[in-house]
């Protein structure tokens, strides 16, 4: 497997009305490998954008999850997640702590499933902690994924009830690089 790089960013339209303390939201994702690109979209209704972060990312790692099992650990890509914020990573990890120390708190924790999916992926493929961007490409690759992502949050608006809970519409686009 070669390294990877994980483009993300989430969130809600400014104008997006609070519903319950949850808003309609997007994600957008670009896992690429230098040989190729596979885009991740979602659409949502929920209380903490992190999870929308964190949905993203786990739908880009979900399909390399059959090869990483079946790999040497020394096999497994390096994977480098880079995003605007990434001080989410912080949540998911104190989210774990509370689980773990109250399970009376953690049946009200927002999109717990999410948080547990990703903690799972973060062990088996030895996940550092997000960063920022740095340098001119990777800036200009979180640039585009952030602006596909306002546009998305725009659309969620009109496609997303807001009786909804959750990730309720996600899809992927592959394109190949030739060479």
């Amino acid at each position: 497997m070669n390294d990877v790089k994980i483009y993300v960013d989430a969130g809600a339209d400014r104008s997006a009305p609070i519903n319950g303390k949850h808003r309609q939201c997007a994600y957008t994702v670009v896992r690429t490998d230098g040989r190729s690109e596979s885009r991740f979209y979602g659409l949502g209704h929920l209380r903490d954008m992190s999870v929308a972060i964190a949905e993203g990312i786990i739908a880009a790692l979900m399909d390399l999850l059959p090869e990483a099992l079946e790999s040497a650990p020394e096999l497994l890509p390096n994977i480098e997640i880079i995003c605007g914020s990434p001080g989410f990573w912080n949540r998911l990890v104190q989210t774990c702590e509370v689980e773990i120390l109250d399970r009376e708190h953690a049946r009200g924790l927002d999109q717990q499933d999410s948080w547990k999916k990703l903690a799972v992926l973060a062990a088996v493929f030895r996940l550092p902690a997000p960063r920022k961007a740095t340098g001119p490409s990777e800036e200009r690759a979180l640039l585009w994924v952030q602006k596909e992502r306002e546009k998305l949050s725009k659309e969620a608006l009109s496609k997303v009830s807001l009786d909804a809970s959750g990730i309720t519409e996600c899809w992927r686009k592959d394109l190949e690089f030739s060479a």
